[in-house]
């Protein structure tokens, strides 16, 4: 064999070890501020190890809440990505350790991937907040042209469970907020394709609204006043979809949609 052979063969022996060293520390159920710390020293590993992504996204949705925002918090104005040093404290020793701004350094497009392809196991029930902290923090700033034809399926799959999310009371602002990220966004295609995909789970999300049901709901009037609000600030396709998954629910629901609020969508 070459010396160029070896050299690889042992690259992937060493990447293959580290990952097993990684995952066998990296678990839930070890220290928070154990876990706290890898998640740190981890994010820059996401973009060359994709194997890593599932425990890491598993890791970050099971610490505590405060930890977690901690880390999914904006940068400084002057982008500083770093959260200074934080005394972590374990027995009766405490030492500082570097927290970063994890969303701000990990690649975004990939663990919202990651993330969204957990809500399609067999153990996924429903959205909870963690799962939307996270979500919303795979969303860039602005999405990138690159990745344009991409987002719109990320988007896809999450959207029948945003769009449950929309009418919890717990969890309608973060779902709204991830809704109108992709709605009002600047890149035409990505605002287009997103609403367009929106129309079955919209129709969806207001029946199970007018349904009874022992689940807590937001009142009615907060679903007509998003998408009334939407539809008139963006116009276009937006618009379209939004009164097309209106007037489909007016007919094949008359009388609910006679006791709502959801003709002032259509005005």
């Amino acid at each position: 064999r070459t010396s160029a052979h070896d050299a690889g063969f042992g690259m992937s022996d060493a990447r293959r070890a580290l990952l097993h060293i990684i995952k066998s520390l990296f678990v839930v159920g070890a220290s928070k501020n154990v876990l706290q710390v890898g998640l740190s020293a981890l994010v820059h590993l996401l973009s060359e190890f994709e194997d890593l992504q599932p425990v890491y996204i598993t890791v970050l949705l099971s610490q505590p809440s405060a930890d977690r925002q901690r880390l999914l918090r904006p940068a400084g104005d002057e982008g500083d990505f770093t959260g200074g040093r934080k005394p972590y404290v374990q027995g009766n020793s405490s030492r500082t350790y570097e927290e970063k701004c994890i969303s701000k350094l990990w690649p975004h497009l990939e663990v919202g991937k990651t993330l969204v392809r957990t809500f399609s196991s067999s153990e996924f029930v429903r959205l909870q907040p963690p799962h939307l902290e996270v979500l919303l923090a795979t969303l860039p700033e602005e999405f990138e042209e690159s990745e344009a034809e991409e987002w719109p399926g990320l988007y896809e799959q999450a959207a029948q469970h945003v769009f449950d999310a929309l009418i919890t009371p717990d969890l309608h602002l973060q779902a709204a907020q991830f809704i109108r990220h992709f709605w009002t966004c600047q890149n035409e295609h990505i605002a287009a394709t997103s609403a367009e995909k929106s129309r079955g789970p919209l129709i969806k999300a207001l029946q199970a609204l007018h349904s009874p049901s022992d689940q807590p709901k937001v009142k009615e009037v907060s679903i007509s006043e998003f998408l009334r609000d939407l539809k008139n600030s963006v116009g276009g396709v937006v618009a379209v979809e939004v009164t097309s998954a209106v007037e489909s629910f007016r007919e094949s629901f008359p009388d609910e949609y006679r006791h709502s609020s959801l003709s002032k969508v259509l005005l």
